[in-house]
């Protein structure tokens, strides 16, 4: 559960407080991490986010909040947290190659289609040439007729 609440909190934050430092979000998501209290975290943003505030007299108290945990859980938080942020962020980058990519095979299909029927006109033209090589006289009518060859 606080993993899908980490993921949440983060992917509102990059949308909507992009102006948040990377220590706050990661504080922000230590927070969610070990509390799961999503009253607290809204709380805990509004005045983070608030003008003129010390985010350093924010998370000292919102940290008593926080349970207290060895330095090896906070390592392993710390690794779970910059895990999570790194998948956000490789779906936001996916997001972006997929948009970029369709633009390009839009335009690379009204090249193709440009190319064919340039391909077609050309054809065409040659065909219109044959026909009119192929064009014989009749020698003893004087007649045109289209060579059987």
């Amino acid at each position: 559960m606080e993993r899908i609440a980490v993921t949440q909190t983060l992917v509102h934050i990059h949308k909507s407080m992009p102006s948040l430092t990377q220590e706050e979000q990661e504080f922000i998501a230590r927070f969610v991490f070990r509390t799961g209290d999503m009253e607290l975290t809204h709380k805990l943003l509004e005045e983070l986010t608030e003008p003129g505030v010390e985010p350093e007299r924010v998370f000292q108290k919102f940290a008593l909040f926080m349970e207290k945990v060895s330095p090896l859980a906070e390592q392993l938080e710390g690794l779970l947290i910059a895990l999570e942020q790194y998948r956000i962020q490789q779906d936001r980058t996916i997001k972006l190659l997929e948009s970029i990519l369709l633009g390009n095979q839009a335009v690379k299909a009204a090249q193709l289609e440009e190319q064919r029927k340039k391909m077609e006109k050309k054809e065409q033209q040659e065909r219109e040439e044959k026909e009119e090589e192929h064009v014989g006289r009749n020698s003893a009518g004087g007649t045109d007729y289209k060579s059987r060859l």
